[in-house]
């Protein structure tokens, strides 16, 4: 029976390796998604203010953009909180399965303790970002790496180095450390 805790060691970390292939895959639908929506912000700009069935078409595109940008940002919390999820259940098994030992007992109520200790500062920071003036925000909190998504059509260097130390003040994690993405 002491074979089981690390077995569900060795499947948390499958799990967290593969949240991050799923964000990385999530990074390079992002410059997708932006120059797409960049082509339609241009055709808009240079359309003329007369209503026709084009400008009409090109409003509806965007206002459908917007809509699925708010989608995005939805369906990301949505599942980092299943993921999360499915950590806590994990280690939960592995805290009171009588079988493990004390070590992998204590590894996990310390792993359990720093997922709840990110979900607080997770949310903090998203509050912070949106008081800074975005319309929204999202963050992921992993080991000594942070990945904030904010929703803006672009960053100034300026906003990022704002950013990037808001999320280095609350959480620690070292400026080379935090990637910040704009998704429109």
């Amino acid at each position: 029976m002491k074979i089981i805790a690390p077995k569900r060691g060795h499947i948390l970390i499958a799990l967290t390796m593969v949240a991050v292939a799923l964000l990385s895959i999530g990074y390079l639908g992002i410059g997708q998604d932006i120059l797409a929506k960049t082509t339609t912000a241009t055709i808009i700009e240079h359309q003329t203010h007369q209503p026709t069935e084009e400008n009409v078409e090109v409003v509806n595109q965007q206002g459908q953009a917007d809509k699925n940008s708010a989608e995005f940002f939805i369906e990301y919390r949505l599942e980092r909180e299943r993921t999360r999820g499915q950590q806590v259940e994990w280690l939960r098994e592995i805290i009171n399965n009588e079988n493990a030992d004390a070590e992998t007992r204590k590894k996990a109520q310390e792993q359990l303790y720093t997922i709840s200790q990110n979900i607080g500062k997770e949310m903090e920071i998203e509050n912070l970002i949106r008081a800074k003036g975005y319309q929204d925000a999202v963050v992921l909190l992993q080991d000594k790496v942070a990945t904030v998504v904010v929703r803006s059509k672009a960053l100034a260097t300026d906003d990022v180095a704002k950013i990037a130390e808001l999320v280095s003040r609350n959480t620690g994690i070292s400026l080379q450390n935090i990637v910040i993405i704009p998704k429109q």
